[in-house]
Parts: structure tokens; C-alpha cells; sequence
């Protein structure tokens, strides 16, 4: 059992903790006294009211307190916690979870908390006592469904078709539901619903329309960032970028559309607004790679090659595989001629061919051939296809007298590439 004191609640007038169990302590007197918590009677939740040092009280619940202080929770959309056995004032840390609104209206639908009890009792719905059987959740909402008419076990059955991957089924099922009736009782529309199980067919069509549908009778950010998202995965552009800023004028705080939208203004050549967005991105999350990759590239499109380097080695420091960053960096490096930095990444571990075929280059233009040669011995297995590669492995292996081996490489190149007259006069030369 682990136990700690509260710090989600600002400004207590005395140290209260909590620990793994859902226990409540005060410290008196240097010890820990287990206190009671209110359980309101009809909704079963347990309730704690704080006194704070300005002497105003604070009530909370108490499942929110024991979350917060033992489960952590990086995804701002997961605002909820369910008590996984559907007992409210089950407060164990192992009974708690943290959950989007929508996963939050299925647990409900899963445990008959949103249905009508005296319909259900028969089947007393008892789907999350079989956690992670969603197949036989689905029998027993297809055995409700044919005793009772309760909208919400229809919607329960379409979750589940949907969770199960049964994207037909689930649009047949929550096409027979009435969109405002159940917005109004789940908060869940269920034309986005058929709008992301069409995308999941394949059907973008037919998904771009439920969604629409969707927006238009209520505004949802996740709903918004779905349909522009489907949008320029279909390369409709514009249309997408309509969305992307309507999502950015109403949530400018929604998490993660940054970079789709950079994506999508970059493919309609609007480099700098699609940097205006990535480095917003950024300003939220340093440590997205992706965003600082990003952002890299579209600083050099704007031929700012220091803005560029700054955000490789930004984004150096925080990815978990810096192979793409390091090559990158070598590129920039090696059009600037900065041989030296680029060799100096040779002391790195790296896999990347690419990244050792720039070292390679770079003791060249140092006038290291030596070294340049071993690498081009050593990258030959794997870039052995690769014209430009070939190209330059010619000559080097010429430079150093090895003439059958780089009339070997020059015929190889010149099946790549027939047409350069350039390599067919280097086979032809007299040392040949």
C-alpha cells in the first residue's frame, strides 16, 4: 500500500492523504487518523469537503482525488474516471481509470448505469464483470435489444460492433437511433459515429458527409479534426484547411491538429503560414519531434538555414530515434560545406546508410579519400542501387587506381541509368 499526502487540492488548512486503497487520513499530532467520507445516497459516490486557509470549504469526489494522486494522465481528453466494477464506492486506485466523455457513456452503457433498470434487470448486465469480452458484451446486448426498446442498449450494441472492428454492423445500429435524442442522452453523435466507421471502410465519401452532418448540428472539436484530417489523407486541400482553421479560430488549446494543418497548408504552397502553425505546435509541445522536423524543413523551403539547424537540434535532444534528425543535419551540413560537423557525427552510433554515405562525402570534401573510400567500400551491400551512389563510387574507386572494380560499378550504374553520356565516355576512356 502506498500513501501520499494531497497536493491536487490547493491551500488545505491541514495535511490530508490519501493512499491505494481509497482510505482518507488527517495528520494529528504527527500521526495519521482515517477519516470518513460522505457516500451520498443516491448516486452511491463518496464526497470529501475540504476547509482552505482563506476558510472557505471545497467539496469534491473523492475517486477524482485517488486518480489524480495515483494514476497518471497525459491525455487531456480522458477528463473522466470510471470505476471499472461500476460500484462508486469501490475507491481502490486498481478499480479507477481515466477516460475521454464518449468512453466514459460506454462504460455506463456497458455496466446498465444509463439504462432503464426494471427493462434490463433480467440480464442485470453484468458485461464488465467480463472485462475485455467484448464478444460476449455484444451477446448480451443483442439478447437486451430483443426485450427492450431502450435507445441506449441499441447505442450500446453499436459501441461494441464498432470496438469489435464491425463497422457495418455498427452503422446498421446506429442508424436506427434518432442523432439528437442520443446526442442529448450521451453527448455522442451518431452521424460521427457512422462518419468514422465509414472512414474505417474505406468509404471516405460517405464518412466526409456523416461528419459534416455532424458539425452542422453540433460543433465538436474531435469531430472537426476527423474530417479535416479525412479530407487531406484525400488530398482535397482546401476543403481540408477550412476545417483545420475553423478548428483553430474555435479551440486554439485542441491538442495535436497542428501538424496536420502545417502538412496540409504546405501542400497548397503556403510555406509560411504552414511554419506559423508548426512553430504554434511547437510552442505547446517542445518535445514533438515530428512538429520540429517540420518546422526544419519548412524554415529551409524559406531559406533559413540557421532557423532550420536550430530545430534539427531541438529536435535531437527529445527524439527517440535520431537517425532521421542526424542525416537531416549532415544534409544541411554538407550544402554549407561544414565537412568538419558533419564528420564529427562519425563518432555516434549510426544504422542509417544515408547518414554514413554524408560522412563519407564529407572526408572528401576534406580531402580525406582514404576515409571516404572505406566508407564506400562499406555502404556498397546496401546502397549498391542507388545510382548517385554508384555514380560517385565509380570515380572515387578510379581515384585510387582500381580500375576493373570501378568499370564494375560504372556498368552497373549505366543499367540504372542508360542515358548518361557522361558515364558511358568514363568506361570508354584509354585507362579502360
Amino acid at each position: 500500500m502506498d500513501i501520499k499526502r494531497i497536493t491536487c487540492v490547493e491551500n488545505l488548512k491541514d495535511n490530508f492523504f490519501v493512499d491505494t486503497w481509497g482510505n482518507l487520513y488527517k495528520e494529528e499530532n504527527c500521526e495519521l487518523v482515517k477519516m470518513k467520507l460522505y457516500r451520498n445516497p443516491e448516486n452511491g459516490y463518496e464526497y470529501k469537503t475540504f476547509t482552505l486557509t482563506n476558510g472557505e470549504t471545497k467539496t469534491v469526489r473523492w475517486h477524482r482525488i485517488v486518480a489524480t494522486m495515483f494514476i497518471p494522465n497525459d491525455d487531456p481528453l480522458k477528463e473522466y474516471v470510471n470505476h471499472k466494477d461500476g460500484n462508486p464506492a469501490n475507491n481502490c486506485v486498481d478499480n479507477l481509470e481515466w477516460c475521454t466523455p464518449s468512453e466514459n457513456n460506454l462504460h455506463a452503457v456497458r455496466m446498465g448505469l444509463s439504462l432503464n433498470r426494471k427493462k434490463c434487470d433480467p440480464l442485470r448486465l453484468d458485461i464488465y464483470d467480463m472485462e475485455g469480452l467484448a464478444d460476449v458484451a455484444r451477446e448480451k446486448l443483442l439478447l437486451a435489444s430483443q426485450i427492450s426498446d431502450d435507445p441506449l442498449v441499441t447505442f450500446g450494441l453499436a459501441e461494441i460492433e464498432m470496438e469489435l472492428g464491425h463497422f457495418s454492423e455498427a452503422i446498421k445500429e446506429y442508424a436506427k437511433l434518432d442523432n439528437r435524442d442520443v446526442l442529448e442522452m450521451t453527448g455522442i453523435s451518431t452521424y460521427q459515429r457512422i462518419g468514422k466507421a465509414y472512414a474505417s471502410l474505406g468509404k471516405f465519401e460517405a464518412a466526409v458527409e456523416f461528419l459534416e452532418k455532424a458539425i452542422e448540428i453540433e460543433y465538436d472539436d474531435e469531430t472537426v479534426f476527423e474530417l479535416a484530417t479525412i479530407l487531406y489523407d484525400q488530398d482535397e486541400f482546401q476543403k481540408a484547411n477550412t476545417y483545420f482553421k475553423q478548428l483553430d479560430t474555435m479551440d486554439p488549446d485542441f491538442q495535436g491538429y497542428e501538424y496536420v494543418y502545417a502538412l496540409s497548408l504546405h501542400e497548397e504552397n503556403k510555406t509560411e503560414e504552414a511554419l506559423r502553425m508548426a512553430q504554434k505546435g511547437i510552442s505547446k509541445n517542445a518535445f514533438d519531434d515530428r512538429l520540429l522536423l517540420l518546422a526544419s524543413q519548412l524554415a529551409y523551403e524559406l531559406h533559413d538555414a540557421a532557423q532550420s539547424e536550430s530545430y534539427l537540434l531541438s529536435a535531437k535532444e527529445v527524439a527517440e530515434d535520431e537517425e532521421e534528425v542526424l542525416m537531416r543535419l549532415t544534409n544541411l551540413y554538407l550544402e554549407e560545406e561544414r565537412y568538419e560537423d558533419v564528420i564529427a557525427f562519425a563518432k555516434e552510433p549510426i544504422d542509417n546508410v544515408l547518414t554514413k554515405w554524408n560522412i563519407a562525402k564529407a572526408y572528401q570534401g576534406l580531402e580525406a579519400d582514404k576515409k571516404a573510400l572505406a566508407l564506400y567500400n562499406d555502404l556498397a551491400a546496401d546502397l549498391g542501387e542507388n545510382p548517385e551512389f554508384l555514380h560517385d563510387y565509380a570515380y572515387i574507386l578510379r581515384e585510387f587506381g582500381q580500375k576493373e572494380h570501378a568499370h564494375q560499378v560504372a556498368k552497373h550504374y549505366l543499367t540504372l541509368v542508360p542515358d548518361d553520356v557522361n558515364m558511358v565516355e568514363f568506361l570508354h576512356e584509354d585507362e579502360f
